[in-house]
């Protein structure tokens, strides 16, 4: 069982991506995230006894090879941005470790919170829950200061992410729910960070990559909004 409470079940053996050792990744039923290119699953480093992320890819779930590749990117640009010192990457998810075969793709990466989005939706419906939230005689929302105060505080939190990416590259499939809050924080407080995840429509503007068409164009016909 992990410091979270979750039963742990397999174990895989994932190569460090800056030591080359290998870590021992136990990991639970439990499916924190889902997507098109694959789950992810709450898991625990036993060497550092801490809670992870473990995004699994079942390369026969993928239908084209443009969706390979797609899911292949996404450890191409994580390990480009985990070169770069931590000041430089603070508000990036963090890579740990990753491992490939003929069928399957592992990505142990830093453990985040609930999504932006959540957050949104939670302190939403406090708002509402407390009367700071109005509506017009058409039932349309009146922005109020402490709504008004919640948006910006989001916008921020997400623009931190998406300005230290550009330095690096383009997104490319902004949304809610591809920003994390930290796990640590106290729904009480003010937010003041969250990170930015998901990477397999992402380029690297710096590298020169053969198939930058085919990733722009996927990630036009595939990408999604929530805000």
């Amino acid at each position: 069982m992990c410091r979270c409470g979750h039963q742990l079940f397999h174990t895989y053996a994932i190569p460090n991506f800056k030591s080359k050792t290998e870590m021992k990744i136990k990991v639970s039923d439990m499916v924190i995230g889902t997507g098109g290119y694959g789950n992810v699953k709450h898991a625990f480093w036993l060497d550092k006894s801490k809670c992870v992320a473990l995004k699994v890819v079942d390369y026969e779930n993928l239908s084209t090879d443009s969706s390979k590749e797609a899911a292949d990117n996404e450890i191409s640009v994580l390990q480009y941005i985990s070169k770069a010192s931590k000041k430089k990457r603070h508000y990036i998810i963090e890579l740990y470790g990753s491992q490939k075969n003929e069928h399957i793709l592992y990505i142990a990466m830093e453990l985040g919170g609930i999504s932006l989005f959540d957050y949104f939706e939670i302190k939403d419906r406090e708002l509402l829950d407390n009367g700071e939230i109005q509506f017009n005689a058409t039932g349309e929302f009146i922005l109020s200061e402490e709504r008004e105060e919640l948006l910006t505080t989001i916008f921020k939190c997400a623009a931190k992410g998406l300005e230290q990416f550009h330095k690096f590259g383009i997104h490319l499939d902004v949304k809610g729910i591809n920003f994390v809050i930290p796990r640590q924080h106290n729904m009480s407080e003010p937010l003041t960070m969250c990170k930015l995840i998901d990477f397999n429509s992402s380029i690297i503007t710096k590298k020169k990559y053969k198939n930058f068409k085919k990733l722009y164009w996927n990630s036009c016909l595939n990408g999604t909004r929530d805000f």
